[in-house]
């Protein structure tokens, strides 16, 4: 029976390369969406599921620390899409990769490395590979998920059980695992060696190997997967302790740059605000374009200048698309104002035919 498994073992390793099962790169789910706790104020819903969608869009969990943040959380209203269930929030992706990247704000593609994890317990011939039904891959999954990370869990079917011994993957023998994992394509293997409340891990990614070391419970694993996500998506890692749970955006007020600070109503979509926005900081001597809180009616923008071009009043006096309501206070009149003025020629045209007529 030995000689029969070791010769079929190797009938498998040898058609193994000719057996893929994907390609590197994957989609993550739901990237765009977040779940929250419906019993919660909607403000602070908003909130959590912005917080939740934007470190997965950008990979970064300091994504919340940006200075830009606030602007994006005043604009959130704006940024909604259709969700799939009553528990869930929605953004849209386009409006919202849009405002990010105008904010200088990174934004990590869609396709994203697939991780491939193994996990194992025991040692020689008590080693066993553990189930991907397992707590300990659910709670990877979840931290995972957080990140927008793709994981992806080992069928450990026949070919997977002859192709990797499970005492060697308690080794962290490179080889054998690699040729295992072969088959998923995936873009980075890990492999977890658990053991009574702590767990060793091998990450190899690129030809290189990396190891780490973690405790099992919920946050331990947490922080190992935020490392590897570090690893993978090329982000600087995080000091130990720099943070903990829960995280909380960034409140509205704690960063207010210095600029003139206006009101514009009407910037009713994100669409609305982008070409609003847009618009304003390409113009002369404008260096910057934030948000710094809602009003009843609107949206408080600080514009920074750099004092080369001419005064914001004057800026914004020179679009027809905008209404000066009182000082400081404006209105986004939008595209269809640009049509106004050959409106009123036309108009005015007529009267004076009608003029004309008369005499």
């Amino acid at each position: 029976m030995s000689l029969f498994k070791s010769t079929l073992r190797n009938l498998f390793l040898a058609l193994l390369p000719m057996m893929p099962l994907a390609v590197s790169a994957a989609p993550v789910e739901q990237l765009f969406s977040a779940s929250v706790n419906t019993q919660a104020e909607q403000e602070q819903q908003l909130r959590s599921a912005l917080a939740q969608v934007m470190v997965k869009v950008s990979g970064r969990r300091e994504i919340l620390d940006h200075p830009a943040y606030n602007t994006v959380l005043d604009n959130a209203s704006l940024l909604l899409a259709p969700a799939a269930a009553p528990d869930r929030i929605a953004f849209d992706p386009l409006a919202l990769t849009k405002l990010m990247n105008s904010l200088d704000m990174p934004v990590m593609p869609e396709d994203r490395p697939e991780l491939l994890v193994w996990l194992v317990s025991g040692q020689g011939i008590d080693a066993r590979l553990i189930e991907p039904s397992s707590d300990t891959y659910r709670q990877l999954h979840a931290s995972a998920a957080e990140r927008g990370l793709p994981l992806r869990d080992p069928l450990l079917d026949l070919t997977d059980q002859l192709a990797l011994e499970p005492s060697q993957a308690a080794n962290f023998a490179q080889e054998p695992v690699l040729q295992a994992s072969a088959r998923y394509g995936s873009d980075a293997v890990l492999v977890g060696h658990l053991k009574e409340g702590d767990a060793d891990w091998m990450l190899i990614s690129d030809g290189a190997q990396v190891t780490l070391n973690s405790a099992l419970e919920p946050v331990d694993l947490r922080r190992m997967v935020d490392q590897v996500a570090n690893s993978l998506f090329g982000v600087e890692e995080i000091s130990a302790g720099k943070r903990s749970l829960p995280l909380q955006p960034v409140e509205v007020g704690e960063y207010l740059p210095s600029g003139e600070e206006i009101e514009v109503q009407g910037l009713d979509s994100a669409a609305a605000y982008l070409m609003m926005s847009g618009w304003l900081s390409q113009q002369p001597g404008v260096t910057r374009v934030l948000t710094a809180g809602r009003t009843g009616n609107g949206l408080k923008l600080i514009v920074e200048l750099d004092g080369t071009g001419p005064s914001l009043s004057s800026l914004l006096a020179g679009d027809s698309r905008i209404m000066e309501l009182n000082s400081g206070v404006y209105s986004w009149v939008g595209p269809q104002a640009l049509a106004r003025p050959a409106q009123d020629d036309a108009a005015t045209g007529e009267t004076e035919e009608k003029q004309d007529g008369t005499e």
